[in-house]
């Protein structure tokens, strides 16, 4: 059986509607079963089973919580998965699979496989995520018939993910057992959560599978939008909450000297972005800002390096576009 974990916060009716149908429709016939979390959603869980098939409809179970995020969401679901499930797939309610994408999982999971993703698709991008990572996974197919699907080294893809991640939660399906109790780190509620989760997985050494065809088109529900590019608080807080999942891969890494170097060419650019976010709050009058700034510089003290930086280049962009 495979059980499919759904977390839904969203305020567009219909979102969570197609994605279930993107379930309806998969070629793949085996046991399923759907848990949908209604995390405090503005639009109700179940008014979004209106005129899906009864079939499906069966296999949905609709769990609540009061608003928590999208890694409570779908720990809640964790702890409530049904005794046949050995198999676990993740969809967020605004992402839609690919017909093809069970079927895929289950050979994998058949071949041998304790987690697999796939190639997906940004609907405002203009590449697919592995051509965005400029990732290329080089093993060999898992079976002459599936020649898209193959193996991938773990540790490899482990640096993969620290360097740019190719994995897409709505891709990921990996077995129960390996889950077993680990959880989704709650704390970070708008970034980094589900690579630090996918890291503790690989570090056990599992076997991996991946495709390369694209099986998800990624959608613009309230879950997907890119907080830093709206310039207030939420911004701030994904910088943040970014940073602190660069930490725990740090922690992760402490012995791989270029993954080190990574990570912190990586939180050195988001100290850039966290501080001209800053700025663009100011300019807006949103002095609440100012807190989440304490927060951040309190964790990471060598942003504050970057100010300079940071401050030069929002005054050059703020010229740029106000010209005298």
């Amino acid at each position: 059986m495979i059980a499919v974990i759904v977390p839904f916060y969203q305020r567009q009716p219909g979102l969570l509607h197609r994605a279930l149908s993107s379930i309806a429709q998969q070629r793949w016939t085996g046991e399923l079963r759907v848990l949908v979390t209604d995390d405090g959603s503005p639009v109700p869980a179940e008014t979004e089973l209106d005129g899906l098939p009864s079939s499906l409809i069966a296999q949905v179970r609709i769990l609540r919580q009061s608003n928590a995020g999208p890694a409570a969401a779908r720990n809640l679901a964790l702890d409530a998965l049904p005794p046949g499930a050995d198999m676990v797939a993740f969809l967020d309610s605004d992402d839609v699979w690919d017909a093809t994408h069970l079927a895929n999982v289950d050979a994998a999971r058949k071949a041998g496989a304790a987690l697999y993703f796939a190639d997906h698709w940004r609907q405002e991008d203009p590449l697919t995520r592995f051509a965005e990572c400029g990732f290329q996974p080089d093993g060999r197919a898992i079976a002459a018939g599936s020649p898209d699907i193959v193996w991938c080294n773990p540790r490899s893809l482990m640096q993969t993910i620290v360097r740019r991640s190719p994995v897409g939660t709505s891709t990921v399906a990996i077995s129960r057992d390996l889950i077993g109790l680990r959880r989704l780190r709650t704390d970070l509620r708008t970034a980094g959560e589900d690579s630090l989760f996918w890291l503790s997985v690989l570090e056990t050494g599992p076997r991996v599978a991946c495709s390369t065809h694209c099986e998800a088109v990624y959608g613009r529900g309230v879950s997907v939008f890119n907080h830093r590019s709206w310039g207030d608080e939420r911004s701030l807080r994904t910088a943040l909450d970014e940073m602190q999942a660069q930490r725990a891969f740090r922690q992760m890494f402490s012995s791989d000297p270029v993954a080190a170097a990574l990570i912190e060419d990586r939180c050195r650019d988001l100290d850039l972005t966290f501080w001209q976010a800053l700025f663009a709050c100011v300019r807006r009058l949103k002095f609440g800002a100012v807190w989440l700034a304490t927060t951040y510089v309190g964790k990471r003290p060598l942003a504050l390096l970057r100010m300079p930086r940071a401050t030069i280049r929002a005054v050059r962009q703020q010229f740029q576009r106000n010209p005298a």
